[in-house]
C-alpha cells in the first residue's frame, strides 16, 4: 500500500494488490503500512482524547487477506474473538453481503480509563470482473525537461490484483472511557464503515494492482 495523494486535509492510500484505495484524515498518525506474513496491514491512531486519567489514542486497523486453502469467512473470522467477550452489532453500512460484525469488550483492558471497547467487521470480496483495470485518479501530464529532441515517457508499472477470493478485517480499538469519540472516528472515516464516503473508501474495483 502506497500513498496516492497527500494534503494537510487527508491522505489517500492505495494497494491495487489487495483491491483497497482508503482516504483517512490529515491528523491521525499512520503506525504501520506493510505487507507482512502475506497480509495487507494499515494501522492508524486517531485522537488523542481525554479518557479518565489521560489522553488516548483510539486505534483503526485494516487487514486484507487470503483465506488459508478452504477457509469459510466464519473461521477466518474466530482468529480475531478469541479474547474478550463478543456479540453482534449493526454497521451503519454492510460493505459486502457476506458480512460479521462484532461489538467485543475485554475487562479491564485500559485499567481506571476503562474496559477495552472494540469493534469488528469482517468480509469478503471476490475476483472482479475486469481485474486489469485499475483505480482511478487525477494525474498531471508528464514534464518535459528543457532538452532538444524527442521525449519518451514509461508507463508507470503495476501490480495485478491477487486472484480468487480476499477476506477484509476492519477493527476499532479504544478504550471505554473515550468509545463516543472513537466511534464517530469509526463510522465516518473508516475505510469499511464509510465505503459510499466522499471522504474514505474501501473499494473492492475492477483493476490491475
Amino acid at each position: 500500500m502506497r500513498p496516492s495523494y497527500n494534503t494537510a486535509e487527508e491522505t489517500e492510500f492505495t494497494s491495487t494488490s489487495f483491491g483497497v484505495k482508503l482516504r483517512v484524515p490529515g491528523g491521525w498518525s499512520v503506525n504501520q503500512i506493510a505487507l507482512t506474513k502475506g497480509s495487507c496491514v494499515a494501522y492508524f491512531s486517531t485522537g488523542p482524547y481525554k479518557a479518565t486519567t489521560r489522553e488516548l489514542r483510539p486505534s483503526v486497523v485494516l487487514l486484507v487477506k487470503q483465506p488459508e486453502k478452504n477457509e469459510t469467512l466464519e473461521e477466518f473470522s474466530k482468529r480475531f474473538l478469541s479474547k474478550g467477550s463478543f456479540e453482534p452489532f449493526a454497521p451503519s453500512r454492510r460493505p459486502a453481503e457476506s458480512c460479521i460484525a462484532r461489538k467485543g469488550i475485554q475487562s479491564g483492558m485500559y485499567g481506571n480509563d476503562g474496559d477495552g471497547h472494540g469493534r469488528l467487521v469482517i468480509f469478503e470480496k471476490n475476483q472482479p470482473d475486469f481485474p486489469g483495470l485499475i483505480f482511478e485518479a487525477p494525474s498531471d501530464p508528464p514534464k518535459a525537461d528543457s532538452s532538444d529532441g524527442v521525449q519518451h515517457y514509461r508507463a508507470r508499472q503495476i501490480q495485478a490484483r491477487i486472484p480468487g477470493k480476499l477476506y477484509y478485517v476492519v477493527v476499532l480499538d479504544a478504550a471505554a472511557s473515550i468509545e463516543e469519540p472513537a466511534m464517530k472516528d469509526y463510522a465516518n472515516h473508516s475505510c469499511a464503515m464509510a465505503s459510499n464516503s466522499p471522504r474514505c473508501s474501501l473499494i473492492h474495483a475492477s483493476m490491475a494492482g
